[in-house]
């Protein structure tokens, strides 16, 4: 032998495995209740300020949702029933999609709201022990699957959606370690009864966490995490056995959709007429893709796994260059866990972890969005409910999510290099020195070859500059001026985030190899590679999470939503409110339009609106909002009128015909429509439109509702004009409203709320009538000569019988719960009779 292949040898084989170390001298029980610690001490290092600060996030998301919900909050507190129906937003819409307490308790609900005060603490706490638990379920030791429950638990997707008031969806994703913990329960040990109970209980609290986009997103991993299940049971000719627990698992989870069939019963029946359902002027089943590939992620943005902020970071800070139209944060792998991943994929032997780089995979690809449309059009277009969801970037919480796992598995791998007799460090060249190689690559490139320069951000500018100083964009000057501006101001900034953040990727590689080697060399125990690797994990994720979540909005604890929204009350809202009640038992509707009236619900918890903030609006108001309510000339005022719009709220008066300023304030005018129809009204006539398009098209061709109502289909209704007839409400509730006619011939009486058949009904002197679509977005009903009483009532029979349904399937988890403890204790105090 050479000396040049004697040194490689020595190099690559040295010592014995050392022996075990002072971790491996704890009691099994000890392990586990100091990293239980640890993961319930990290989140406090991340926001102390909420959880021993005395303060609590009030993020916009959280402001928007208690406005739009004010109204229904009120009505329960008052009267102790479901409202079902919200009338503050878009002119009503069903509450399912605004604000819906759950008349069937769980032990989720109790939880959440007593410990909400030091909110986000609880559901971190969910995440990170639920991670623990799914790791040691795997196999891997404490300090693995702690340090797994970290990369999860830690990736900076989670501050930004705390920040940003994204309470449902961090709940969702909360969940998701327990439910996979379920599946292992039921596929990979004989705990058929707890398996059962556990995937069935956390399914159910996934469910009830409300944000069905996650709950998707995620069935994509345990779909393909089946699949290679099935593919192994096949091949190793135990299919019979894998059908029952496969059977297991469908009937757990069908039981869990059960327990929550309220409400989601009541969705599914909304869904279809929702934007979330498509739009039948387009005949589409889904949001429109141009609407549901918004927020994209870029091919190069993907790289912000490894380096966060090598494309600006935030746009909070006015740095991010991406394509999106804005952004607050990247979805940030980790240093460490992207070292690991690459050796997990290299080293690791087990196979599970190409289920979940596959996910990983899969999951980046979806998030390209229309950066990638010949891949996710045609699962756009093909794949069931792909098309319920929109921003393309969010899939990229599996991708985290995967590609942590897939890390884990590359610690198997140390631990199992680390336990051979021979040492062999050059094991592990490869994979960190392809993770230092990317980091340096990205260093080099944030130096020499990125432009920094958002798309459109020149151009836009040089517009802003342009009418600052009244000359045209393409004035020399301007385009000097906009340069200048970016060379000097823009670019260094956005640069030197790049650098530093590739640097500091680059770095924490380094540190983290250079603790994986010396473990593997015999020069360090195992265990004390960990617990740096932790270390340094800890510090780098925290680290950049502090950067995202101190964009969100904090008030003391003592002060709730609604004096937040309270002291946003501006003269021109209290003005409003004073007078918004008809004093004919309901009030009239106002349209703010000082900020952009569609996406924001802060006036609806003054005074009803026809505009608001809501993902999920009827798509027929949609409809209306892009082609109706504002026509070529501005302001459509017979739209407006049908629509039961008394005021206008605007930053300075202007010209529309019908409206006249009643209030100036500092804040803005209020206007006030003097031809504003009542909530009940009558057509003289009825014109049949040429299908839907038609109709909403004559809304905006000499439209007189009160000439005339338009109807998509011929119904025969007989209409004479009464000019002595008269509809008064006497009753205006959120299920139900009476009005009182009177007329001298046959009429047709147009009521101003939303049509929506799934669940509203209408009688005419207790006998069930038609509610017959009209001018595009209300209800009309036929009434004949005489008095009636035209009584219209909303109590959808999914609602009755899916309470009643939840509370029998809830009651009956349980006693499973029940038995599965008891069977477990039997297990324990008898290991023999009951094997694993």
């Amino acid at each position: 032998m050479s000396k040049k292949q004697k040194k490689r040898a020595a190099t690559a084989a040295t010592t014995l495995p050392a022996k075990p170390d002072f971790w491996d001298s704890l009691k099994p029980a000890h392990r586990h209740l100091i990293c239980v610690a640890a993961l319930l001490l990290l989140p406090v290092l991340l926001s102390p300020d909420t959880i021993v600060g005395g303060e609590r996030f009030m993020a916009h998301d959280i402001i928007q949702w208690r406005a739009g919900a004010e109204a229904d909050i009120q009505y329960r507190n008052e009267t102790g029933t479901e409202p079902l129906w919200s009338p503050s937003m878009f002119s009503g819409m069903p509450s399912y999609f605004v604000n819906y307490a759950r008349s069937v308790p769980h032990l989720d609900s109790f939880l959440s709201s007593s410990l909400s005060i030091i909110y986000p603490a609880f559901p971190y706490w969910v995440i990170l022990l639920g991670s623990y638990v799914m790791f040691t379920l795997m196999g891997f030791s404490s300090l693995s699957a702690l340090l797994g429950a970290i990369f999860i638990g830690f990736t900076t997707y989670i501050p930004i959606i705390i920040g940003a008031g994204h309470n449902a969806k961090f709940y969702a994703f909360s969940y998701i370690p327990w439910l996979l913990s379920g599946y292992l329960l039921l596929t990979k040990y004989r705990r058929p009864l707890l398996g059962f109970f556990v995937f069935a209980l956390v399914m159910n609290f996934e469910l009830r966490a409300g944000h069905p986009q996650v709950t998707y997103y995620f069935m994509y991993v345990l779909a393909i995490w089946w699949g290679y299940d099935t593919w192994k049971a096949w091949k190793g000719q135990v299919m019979p056995d894998w059908i029952k627990r496969t059977s297991l698992i469908a009937a757990a989870g069908l039981f869990a959709f059960i327990c929550n069939v309220q409400p989601y019963l009541s969705i599914y029946e909304y869904t279809p007429y929702s934007i979330r359902g498509g739009s039948q002027l387009e005949e589409t089943s889904g949001l429109g893709i141009d609407y549901a590939m918004a927020w994209s992620q870029g091919w190069f943005e993907l790289t912000t796994l490894v380096v966060p902020e090598i494309m600006g970071g935030s746009s909070n800070e006015g740095t991010y260059w991406g394509d999106k139209t804005f952004t607050s944060g990247p979805h940030y792998l980790g240093a460490i866990a992207f070292l690991l991943m690459l050796i997990g994929l290299f080293r690791s032997k087990n196979q599970t972890k190409w289920v979940f780089f596959s996910a990983g995979v899969l999951t980046m690809l979806f998030s390209l969005g229309s950066n990638f449309s010949t891949f996710n059009y045609l699962f756009f277009n093909y794949m069931p409910f792909y098309n319920k969801f929109r921003a393309p970037e969010m899939w990229l919480m599996v991708t985290t999510f995967s590609f942590s796992v897939v890390a884990v598995f590359g610690i198997g791998a140390l631990h199992d290099l680390y336990r051979e007799k021979i040492r062999r460090p050059a094991a592990i060249y490869l994979p960190a020195g392809l993770a230092a190689g990317v980091a340096l690559i990205l260093l080099f490139v944030s130096l020499t070859s990125l432009s920094y320069e958002k798309p459109g951000e020149r151009s836009q500018l040089a517009m802003q500059v342009a009418q600052q100083n009244n000359v045209s964009p393409d004035n020399p000057q301007v385009r000097q001026v906009v340069a200048n501006y970016l060379n000097e101001q823009i670019f260094p900034e956005r640069e030197k985030k790049a650098r530093n953040d590739s640097l500091r990727t680059l770095v924490y590689i380094l540190f983290g190899a250079g603790l994986v080697i010396a473990a593997i060399s015999g020069k360090i125990p195992f265990n004390a590679m960990l617990i740096g690797l932790i270390v340094l994990t800890s510090l780098d994720l925290i680290v950049a999470g502090k950067r995202y979540i101190q964009y969100g909005d904090k008030v003391p604890n003592s002060q709730s939503e609604t004096a937040v929204l309270e002291a946003r009350e501006r003269s021109v809202d209290r003005y409003v409110r004073e007078r918004i009640d008809s004093g004919e038992g309901y009030p009239y509707r106002a349209f703010p339009i000082t900020d952009n009236p569609f996406n924001n619900a802060v006036p609806s918890f003054f005074y009803p609106t026809i505009g608001g903030y809501s993902g999920a609006k009827l798509s027929i108001y949609q409809d209306l909002i892009e082609q109706a309510i504002y026509t070529d000339g501005g302001l459509n005022n017979p739209v407006l009128s049908m629509l039961n719009t008394k005021y206008i709220v605007s930053r300075q008066q202007f010209n529309l015909p019908g409206f006249f300023t009643v209030y100036e304030g500092a804040d803005g005018v209020v206007m006030e429509n003097r031809n504003v129809m009542p909530k009940a009204f009558f057509a003289d006539s009825l014109v049949v439109a040429d299908g839907p398009g038609d109709a909403l098209a004559r809304l905006g061709r000499n439209f007189d509702p009160a000439s005339f109502a338009i109807l998509e289909s011929d119904a025969g209704i007989v209409v004479r004009r009464d000019t002595a007839a008269t509809a008064t409400v006497v009753l205006y509730d959120r299920r139900e409203i009476v009005v009182e006619t009177s007329r001298s011939e046959p009429g047709f009486l147009v009521l101003s709320e939303i049509y929506y058949p799934a669940g509203w009904k209408a009688y005419v002197n207790d006998q069930e009538t038609g509610i017959h679509k009209t001018n595009y977005v209300l209800r009309g009903v036929a009434v004949p000569e005489g008095n009636a009483t035209v009584r219209f009532e909303y109590n959808p029979r999914s609602h009755e019988i899916s309470s009643t349904i939840s509370w029998i399937a809830n009651i009956m988890l349980m006693l499973i719960g029940l038995g599965a403890i008891a069977l477990e204790f039997k297990r324990r105090r008898n290991p023999a009779e009951h094997p694993h």
